[in-house]
């Protein structure tokens, strides 16, 4: 019994394996040491082999751990290990007050102990779930709209979980794989915005250039006027003065050429300009095109995504029942099952494997052939002591076209005949093989069903009655590991159940009359017998011890028990039965007169029985008497009897107790005797008689 009180304290510490072996303290309190659980990181240890406790007066205490290599803990642990220790004690009560039983305080504090730690437990587990807080809305088992409870199994496979926008209560979310094709497709998108940003800037560039080249063209332009100008001068000149010189007029035509070249100079530059130009605007065109294209590329690669994802939904570990989505299942669906490694397609309807190719017919598990079976001169043989079973599907029958001749046996239509007179039908599976009947099994009226080489088991219907006969040698068997029942022909009522390493239990209109005990037999209602079964005042049982002894027993003093060695158990057969109490014991008082009293004694329920009422000054008691001196092997004698009702059929012990005023009382031997004594018996016994 833990004789200390348990304190309001969380029943679990951490610690880091800086202190290497330990000891680990912990400081809530304990009954003994199977009540804590001890990991090292994320390993659960075993007591006595990875750690052991030391339990304090108070019933806190610590953990010492121990080094294993190969083991849970292989080397001593350090400031990168984790030690947790939490109240791990079992939740079960194995203790059981019984009525008119002692009711001790030990055993009152070590249960109310175990339910104050069993609270603690679940304190410290509920403080490690998740939880609404405490100032949200009253929960819906209140009339409110709060529910943490989680989506039911299959809603929740395969999803992430959110909380709703309304309630806040949780709920499955998209799927896994959606929220990682968002992702992906997230990614692929920001590099098609990456890449139209770079045909912008390619497109600015090329209208920079084409605005230099027009520049350039503007001043090979003005050149070429100047140029045009100086080559009048020089006509009007040469007009003016015929007899110039060769020299000025090779200097005209010179002037004339510079200026022609100018003028092809700053035509050609303006063609470049205008080709810049061109080409500015073509490459601006080029690019808003590409950034057009990028962003219908990346709404095409999101709807295909999405498509695909709507198609093809991955890999799972059984088969879904929407879409990726959420939404729907449409025919032509497919999915990667993860538990038997196939790839599945939706018809619409269901989830169908597809067949891998296979390299010979045995790889295939469920082959189908898409025309008729030639088997040609060959068979159709099992090897390995296998069985051939032809199953057709749901309703479907096997359908043979025509009479079907096996040796001398003949199929036709719903007919198995034996072409050889008054032939035999036999059916062996090959080795150890069996046969397989896949629907009922349907014998006549009149026609029985043999079993054993001796035909030593018939069960047979004669059309008025059915019969389970057992016509060979040995005995017939009926075995269960379960309870065996006998029951009507619906199977709603029981007539006999029969339960294993328990009781027989035999029923009357479904209502159970007779059951079988280890102590017997349980009757429900009245027993009408033609004999003797526990009538009125029949004696149901005796008990009796006898104390004899040439050892001498005094008796003195307060009322106290006689004698342990006189104490008598006995467990009523009946509540209402009446029990018998008889004590005859002679005494002696040596030369004294005195009053003694005795009476019977319940030492189970601690009080004594068959006392009379108190009269007089005098105590009650079931017997008393006032004695003489007595001479020389002279004797007197307690005889007394009491009857009692039973109550119950809980087992119980008497005794009895002993009281004189006075002298001393002997009993088994007296020393008055002037010879060796007289040694004498005491009995005490007790009968059981039915009501």
């Amino acid at each position: 019994m833990a004789d200390y009180n348990i304190n309001a304290v969380t029943r679990r510490v951490v610690f880091t394996g800086s202190a290497g072996l330990g000891p680990y303290a912990f400081t809530f309190e304990i009954l003994d040491d199977d009540d804590l659980a001890v990991y090292f990181n994320t390993t659960k240890l075993t007591k006595t082999t990875d750690y052991s406790v030391t339990i304090a007066a108070n019933g806190t205490g610590s953990v010492t751990v121990v080094v294993n290599v190969g083991g849970n803990i292989p080397e001593t642990p350090d400031a990168n290990d984790t030690i947790i220790i939490l109240g791990a004690r079992d939740i079960e009560r194995v203790t059981d007050f019984v009525t008119a039983g002692d009711l001790l305080a030990s055993s009152l504090n070590e249960q109310l102990d175990s339910l104050t730690i069993f609270d603690q437990q679940v304190a410290e587990e509920q403080k490690r779930s998740m939880q609404a807080p405490v100032y949200d809305p009253a929960h819906v088992d209140d009339g409110g709209t709060l529910d943490m409870t989680l989506p039911a199994k299959d809603t929740r496979k395969g999803k992430t979980l959110q909380f709703n926008a309304t309630t806040g209560n949780p709920e499955a979310g998209p799927t896994i794989d959606a929220v990682a094709n968002a992702q992906t497709n997230a990614t692929n998108a920001a590099a098609s915005a990456t890449a139209a940003a770079s045909s912008a800037t390619s497109a600015s560039g090329s209208a920079t250039t084409a605005t230099t080249k027009a520049a350039e063209a503007s001043t090979s332009a003005a050149a070429a006027a100047a140029s045009q100008t100086a080559s009048a001068a020089s006509e009007t000149a040469s007009a003016a003065s015929q007899t110039a010189s060769a020299a000025s007029e090779a200097a005209a035509a010179s002037s004339a050429s510079s200026a022609s070249t100018s003028a092809a100079t700053s035509t050609t530059k303006a063609a470049e300009a205008a080709t810049s130009a061109s080409n500015a605007s073509t490459a601006q065109t080029a690019a808003e095109t590409a950034q057009t294209a990028a962003e219908a590329a990346k709404t095409a690669a999101e709807l295909a995504a999405d498509n695909f994802d709507d198609t093809y939904l991955g890999a799972k570990s059984s088969d879904p029942t929407v879409d990726n989505d959420g939404d729907a299942l449409t025919a032509g669906d497919l999915y990667f099952n993860t538990t038997s490694d196939q790839l599945k397609y939706y018809t619409g309807s269901a989830w169908v494997a597809i067949a891998p190719g296979i390299a010979n017919v045995s790889e295939d598990t469920t082959p189908q052939l898409g025309g008729n079976l030639d088997v040609q001169t060959n068979s159709i043989v099992s090897t390995s002591n296998r069985d051939i079973n032809i199953s057709p599907n749901g309703t479907g029958t096997v359908v043979i076209n025509t009479d079907l001749d096996v040796d001398n046996i003949n199929i036709n239509g719903n007919t198995v005949s034996s072409t050889n007179t008054n032939g035999d039908i036999n059916l062996t599976p090959n080795g150890t093989g069996d046969v397989v009947l896949g629907g009922d099994v349907k014998i006549g009226d009149s026609d029985v069903l043999y079993i054993g080489d001796g035909l030593d088991l018939q069960i047979q219907h004669s059309g008025s009655g059915s019969f389970i006969t057992d016509a060979g040698n040995g005995d017939l068997h009926i075995r269960s590991d379960d309870a065996l029942r006998i029951q009507n022909a619906a199977g709603s009522k029981n007539k006999a159940v029969f339960t294993s390493n328990g009781a027989v239990t035999l029923y009357h209109d479904n209502s159970a009359k007779i059951s079988t005990g280890s102590t017997g037999i349980v009757v429900t209602g009245n027993v009408d017998a033609s004999g003797t079964v526990f009538g009125t005042n029949q004696i149901l049982q005796v008990k009796k011890v006898t104390l004899s002894s040439t050892t001498q027993l005094t008796s003195s003093g307060a009322a106290h028990e006689l004698s342990t060695s006189l104490r008598l158990a006995i467990t009523p057969k009946a509540s209402d039965s009446l029990l018998y109490l008889n004590f005859f014991a002679p005494f002696v008082y040596p030369n004294s007169n005195n009053l003694s009293y005795a009476y019977f004694y319940n030492v189970t329920g601690t009080a004594a029985v068959g006392i009379p009422a108190a009269g007089g000054s005098r105590m009650a008691t079931t017997w008393h008497k006032r004695t003489t001196a007595f001479d020389a092997n002279d004797m007197d004698t307690l005889n007394m009897h009491a009857v009692i009702t039973a109550d119950n059929t809980n087992a119980r012990t008497y005794t009895i107790y002993h009281r004189t005023e006075g002298a001393v009382a002997q009993f088994l031997q007296s020393t008055l005797s002037s010879a060796a004594g007289t040694n004498t018996v005491a009995f005490f016994w007790i009968m059981e008689v039915a009501a």
